[in-house]
């Protein structure tokens, strides 16, 4: 996670809400790199978030539409998708 990508991420979640993320990926989704994470627009909902993250080795895309900050779960996953769809249905969840 760098550059732009860690300024989006950081808008998003706090230094904790960061790490538990990334060492969420790298325990279970490690061929996936972190692009952008977006907490969901309804107020009840404040500890959910969807996560975009791009393959390392293949290049496309995935979408998980419920980071639970306060389980500590990542589901609804949309995979092997591109860029565009990715950030679509982010933006359809959030």
């Amino acid at each position: 996670m760098e550059g732009e990508t860690m300024a989006q991420i950081t808008d998003a979640l706090d230094e904790r809400e960061i790490e538990e993320l990334q060492a969420y990926f790298d325990e279970h989704l490690p061929q996936y790199e972190i692009e952008a994470v977006e907490q969901k627009r309804h107020p009840e909902d404040w500890y959910l978030f969807c996560v975009v993250a791009r393959h390392r080795s293949r290049g496309d895309y995935a979408v998980w539409t419920s980071w639970n900050t306060s389980t500590g779960s990542l589901n609804h996953g949309h995979y092997d998708i591109d860029r565009d769809t990715a950030y679509s249905i982010m933006e359809e969840y959030l």
